[in-house]
């Protein structure tokens, strides 16, 4: 028993020294895997999430950074959302309307209101594919479409009408200004008779309806010359600037036969199209019409 008693000790340090020896290789197997697992390979962003939102995403070009945002479809109007004129206008009803004894400018409130509505009957219109909500460019775009899809002296028309009621006020053009603007287009205050009002061939429009609005050159200032630097004055008829107004075509219609043979004896020229399209300048409106280019309706007979 004595000799069994002294022999367990030493067998006893063999079997701890070959157990601590497994022990340190498997601690050290483990610190690599470790060091491994807890070396990123890139960093933590911040906890904040107004820093991750600004964090750049890595690209092919070390020159271009991509932040996560969440961006619009289409790029913002220089000075807005592009809405801006169009929901002032809205929430001011009795002050955008005005007198208004034909009712046209209450037809065109409503269109506005509806054309502006994400749920209402045009919820599923190209102009709110996007973005969900209207802008003033928008709007011309259809207008531009629905009254000048075949004739360009309609859309300078068109334009000129734009520039001299909102000239200057970008995407803010709003109330009586913008009102008076819309109620000049049948196809804008009677929607249900406009063939194509929803058409999405109007987005081919867009680019100069964004140019009338920014009032930037090029095809814009091809149909207006000087309309890239107009800014809607009371005056602009009586002082010298950079838009011609009585030279620029400005009303139009598809007018009653006796408006044709009077316009043709006034004017000593024939109609702009067919169906008795007559495109008149500012000019020829103060010859022919009671209150200078103001005219009346042409489409019913002259009295």
């Amino acid at each position: 028993m004595v000799a069994l008693g002294k022999a367990w000790p030493k067998r006893s340090r063999r079997i701890g020294l070959r157990a601590a020896g497994r022990l340190i290789c498997l601690l050290a197997v483990v610190g690599l895997v470790a060091a491994c697992a807890v070396v990123p390979v890139t960093p933590i962003p911040p906890a904040s999430s107004q820093s991750v939102a600004a964090l750049p995403v890595a690209t092919p070009s070390s020159s271009v950074a991509v932040a996560i945002v969440s961006a619009s479809p289409t790029a913002a109007p220089a000075d807005g959302r592009g809405d801006e004129g169009i929901a002032a206008t809205l929430g001011q009803y009795y002050l955008a309307i005005g007198s208004d004894p034909t009712s046209q400018k209450t037809a065109a409130y409503l269109t506005l209101q509806d054309f502006a509505n994400p749920h209402g009957i045009y919820s599923s219109a190209w102009w709110m594919a996007d973005s969900h909500r209207a802008t003033i460019a928008e709007v011309l775009a259809v207008i531009l479409y629905t009254e000048g899809n075949t004739n360009w002296d309609v859309r300078a028309a068109v334009v000129a009408r734009y520039l001299w009621y909102c000239g200057g006020t970008g995407t803010r053009c709003q109330g009586p200004a913008l009102i008076n603007f819309l109620s000049y287009f049948q196809p804008w205050r009677e929607p249900w008779h406009a063939q194509g009002f929803t058409s999405t061939e109007a987005e081919t429009y867009l680019p100069l309806a964004e140019d009338l609005v920014q009032q930037k050159a090029g095809l814009l200032t091809a149909l207006v010359p000087g309309a890239d630097t107009y800014v809607r004055s009371a005056d602009g008829l009586s002082i010298a600037g950079p838009v011609d107004w009585w030279r620029t075509q400005f009303h139009f219609a598809n007018v009653d036969p006796s408006w044709d043979s009077y316009l043709r004896d006034r004017l000593h020229r024939l109609p702009n199209g067919p169906a008795n399209l007559w495109v008149l300048t500012m000019g020829e409106a103060a010859m022919v019409c009671q209150s200078q280019f103001v005219c009346a309706d042409m489409t019913q007979p002259r009295q």
